[in-house]
């Protein structure tokens, strides 16, 4: 900018740097991350051990086993996973950090669970405004959050109320009773 001094205009390169700086990429950016992790191998499937969930436990004995020095192949295998898989794991921990890495990928959807829940009461409430452009409107007046068409339909046909039946998704489902089959056989005659 030439309206700015010299002085401010070399600070302002130097602070700006890092921001222009291009991101790492490549097939190989990952390394630097997994190498400063600061748990161990063993750490990591201890802490793999202990987790409740299978993603969580897949993906910490996958960082694990590369961490230790596995070749990506081998610890892809292990899990049961493509190499491709867990190179985009590794990408997505070494951009967002290992507890996001670890946590259920999203579907793209920018409401949360509570978000969505509270539209889909709305769309099955309110049979006359079901259109996309309505819950386009509706989610940006709630939560000012812009939902594309793509996922207003696909919000519409999860809650939309059909005839002769309710969906509510939100609602937990009636547990079913076991039931234990009687004898199959014929009693036996005279008895």
């Amino acid at each position: 900018m030439p309206d700015l001094s010299s002085e401010i205009g070399d600070r302002l390169r130097v602070i700006l740097t890092r921001a222009n700086a291009p991101s790492p990429r490549g097939p190989w950016s990952w390394r630097s991350w997994i190498i400063a992790l600061p748990e161990t191998g063993n750490e990591l499937r201890d802490r793999a051990l202990s987790e409740r969930y299978r993603l969580r436990r897949q993906r910490l004995f996958a960082f694990a086993g590369v961490r230790d020095g596995t070749p990506v192949e081998v610890a892809a295998e292990s899990v049961g996973v493509t190499r491709q898989t867990l190179c985009r794991w590794l990408h997505h921990a070494a951009t967002h950090g290992l507890e996001a890495a670890l946590e259920r990928p999203r579907r793209r959807s920018q409401l949360s669970g509570a978000q969505a829940e509270a539209l889909g009461k709305w769309i099955a409430a309110d049979r006359a405004r079901q259109r996309r452009g309505a819950v386009i409107s509706a989610a940006l007046t709630q939560f000012g959050i812009i939902l594309s068409p793509d996922q207003a339909s696909r919000l519409l046909r999860v809650h939309r109320a059909r005839p002769g039946r309710r969906h509510r998704p939100w609602k937990p489902k009636p547990q079913r009773a076991t039931q234990i089959a009687g004898s199959t056989h014929d009693p036996a005659p005279g008895s």
